[in-house]
């Protein structure tokens, strides 16, 4: 198991062949704070033995519908190789927008970060 110290609002962690991602920020709120945790998530496909990630959203209070966007592309590159996304620790607040967007019909949403591991 290996980690990587908290980067810009992002802890990046490998479990087995999972690349487990926490969001640090509490509030991603701005479009420059969007678009580098955009461009963190898609960086992490440059190592082709990451296609299986678990998202983790525990520490997140509120979110710019923007950042669902972001989701939307690292899921459908994931994909496009054969890997797998999943979402976890959702508060409920972030979980109704994430409902009004479709967040849970395209992408498997899980209670806690342990529930989301054993799906793979």
């Amino acid at each position: 198991m290996h980690s990587r110290p908290p980067s810009r609002g992002l802890e990046v962690e490998t479990i087995g062949d999972v690349t487990v991602v926490r969001f640090t920020l509490a509030r991603i709120l701005s479009e420059d704070q969007i678009q580098s945790l955009g461009q963190q998530l898609l960086s992490l496909l440059a190592d082709p033995s990451r296609r299986r990630f678990v998202v983790n959203f525990g520490s997140v209070e509120s979110m710019a519908s923007m950042m669902v966007g972001k989701l939307f592309a690292l899921r459908q590159r994931v994909e496009a190789v054969g890997g797998r996304v999943v979402l976890c620790q959702i508060p409920d607040g972030l979980y109704e927008v994430f409902n009004i967007l479709k967040v849970p019909q395209l992408i498997r949403c899980y209670e806690d970060e342990q529930e989301a591991l054993q799906s793979f």
